[in-house]
């Protein structure tokens, strides 16, 4: 069975519901480009490429954070079914990583973004505004040092960039923070480590010294010989039994343990 569409062409009434609809957002878009063929796109280009270099940048403090290296990510990637920008920003927050200033920031910049991303009647940042209201508009100024220009529009612009800048800088320094975090951590780890080690070498290598020492030393009189002979036996018994004890083993196991990158790796989550 056919039925004929206002436009004259014939549709099938078992045509798929999702196809139709699909077909009906388009003819939509297409009806509003056709009515006003400015919509805008280099600016919008310009907020896409903003976002998605900082989302981008967020996501890659996410991941320090919570040293997540596997490819086959779920939430933080590019996949369908991820997080939204939002999300990362709340969570960023609630990990204690954004200070309440940096987040309202953060979210900001997202709420032009998604007037611009999301709102076809939005082609500037005037009709941004109209929707967002002047309390943003305030905030988005605070951003803006061009205060001498006379036209709004190129000072929203000017305040935006420098908003964004604002933003990169914030998630950077985090990012820098955060690896400096991991190498303290993996410091206070290691070095007490090393410094074991260290001493137990050294240790040997004192023990060995003394017998070397008496082995060069040994002389003609009995007495002094026999001596020599008990110190050097003493310390290569003391040696020995310290090598094949099982306190020696379990230690050298713990410090082994501790040295694993996954261990180290395991100790740096939050």
């Amino acid at each position: 069975m056919q039925r004929i569409a206002k436009s004259g062409t014939p549709f099938l009434l078992s045509q798929k519901p999702c196809h139709f609809l699909q077909q009906l957002m388009c003819d939509v878009v297409c009806t509003k480009m056709k009515n006003n063929m400015d919509i805008n796109i280099e600016l919008r280009s310009e907020i896409l490429e903003i976002a998605l270099n900082l989302e981008n940048t967020v996501n890659e403090l996410l991941l320090a954070l919570l040293l997540i290296e596997t490819p086959n990510r779920k939430a933080i990637s590019n996949k369908s079914g991820n997080l939204s920008f939002k999300n990362k920003i709340d969570l960023l927050f609630d990990l204690d990583v954004l200070k309440n200033d940096e987040h309202k920031t953060l979210l900001l910049l997202m709420e032009f973004r998604n007037q611009f991303l999301h709102n076809i009647n939005c082609c500037s940042f005037k009709n941004a505004l109209e929707q967002l209201g002047i309390d943003k508009e305030k905030k988005l100024l605070k951003f803006d040092d061009a205060e001498n220009i006379h036209d709004k529009e190129f000072r929203y612009k000017n305040a935006f960039r420098s908003l964004n800048i604002k933003c990169l800088n914030i998630i950077s320094k985090k990012i820098e923070d955060r690896k400096n975090q991991i190498e303290d951590r993996r410091k206070a780890i290691v070095k007490p480590v090393e410094a074991h080690i260290f001493f137990i070498n050294k240790y040997f290598d004192l023990l060995e010294k003394i017998a070397g020492i008496c082995e060069q030393n040994i002389s003609e009189t009995p007495e002094l010989t026999n001596l020599i002979n008990q110190i050097f036996m003493a310390l290569n018994d003391d040696m020995e039994s310290l090598r094949m004890s099982n306190e020696y083993s379990e230690i050298e196991n713990e410090l082994e343990e501790l040295r694993r990158p996954e261990k180290i790796k395991s100790l740096f989550k939050i």
